[in-house]
């Protein structure tokens, strides 16, 4: 009925910081329309976008490696309802591997674990591992920016295909598309933060509301007509 990307995956897992599996499900099954972003959330997406060709450039160029844009979009026949749409290709000795581009700001989540942890976020752990399982690659370089100085502000870190994790991950998006397409909701019982179910609620009820109401209006029109 529908595809999961690369970026559902965190979500799927209940890992993700931003939205809850059920109003994922909404939002694929056509239940609600998706939401759209903020204006700061969605000006982060556009500078990510924009930045994407010149911080790709960049690594290529710092860290010596050869790197490939990479617009397509992939499927592996094993997972037939998950694609990947990776931002490059990064060869190493010989061998391909998937290039993941970020964009951060001071002060997130994201820049803690990058810039003062050195770690990959665990919702950016499982979309690398998601495209790495699509393509075969055994690699993954993340890399991410928080300001314009390419010597102190963008890092990069190499990840290693995780098979077990990985397979164990694809089956489970698998899943979630075949449950939608029989009508059966995911559980947001493995999602930790209650003040993310209490959010995706309150946006889940207003997009519900919200249908209802036009609905209503348009009902209400073909009667007078």
């Amino acid at each position: 009925p529908f595809a999961v990307g690369g970026s559902d995956s965190a979500i799927i897992m209940g890992i993700s910081p931003w939205t809850m599996p059920s109003k994922l499900y909404a939002e694929k099954t056509g239940k609600i329309q998706k939401i759209a972003a903020g204006p700061k959330t969605q000006a982060m997406f556009d500078r990510g976008h924009a930045f994407e060709p010149a911080i790709r450039e960049l690594f290529g160029k710092m860290s010596g490696l050869k790197v490939e844009e990479f617009p397509y979009q992939v499927t592996n026949k094993r997972w037939p309802h998950c694609v990947g749409n990776i931002d490059g290709i990064v060869w190493e000795n010989g061998e391909a591997g998937v290039l993941e581009i970020k964009t951060t700001d001071f002060g997130t989540s994201t820049y803690k674990d990058f810039f003062e942890l050195g770690e990959v976020p665990e919702y950016y752990y499982t979309q690398i591992q998601f495209y790495m399982a699509i393509l075969g690659y055994k690699f993954c370089y993340i890399v991410c920016m928080k300001d314009l100085n390419p010597l102190t502000g963008m890092k990069h870190i190499r990840v290693e295909y995780d098979k077990d994790f990985a397979e164990d991950l694809m089956e489970k998006c698998e899943q979630f598309v075949i449950n939608a397409g029989k009508g059966i909701a995911p559980s947001d019982e493995i999602v930790q933060s209650e003040s993310l179910l209490k959010k995706n609620l309150i946006e889940i009820c207003g997009a519900v509301a919200q249908r209802d109401m036009e609905s209503q209006l348009l009902d209400n029109m073909d009667l007078e007509r």
